[in-house]
């Protein structure tokens, strides 16, 4: 299990847990480009706004990607 899915699993709620089970488990998604910007930046200077860049990143970069198909 990847660090990112233990700490998935550890925020959800058990009604949340019921509810992404009952779902057919977890989704792959693609974090290719969230990866490569949180590997740039040493452990030691990651920050919350830093990693919320980084999300609104991804998401913006999947949204550019899914319009281009």
């Amino acid at each position: 299990m990847t660090p990112s899915r233990m700490m998935e699993s550890r925020m959800l709620s058990p009604a949340a847990e019921a509810d992404r089970a009952a779902s057919g488990g977890p989704t792959d998604v693609d974090m290719r480009h969230y990866n490569t910007l949180m590997s740039a930046v040493p452990l030691e200077s990651t920050s919350i706004p830093l990693i919320m860049h980084c999300m609104l990143e991804q998401v913006c970069f999947s949204c550019c990607s899914c319009l281009q198909r």
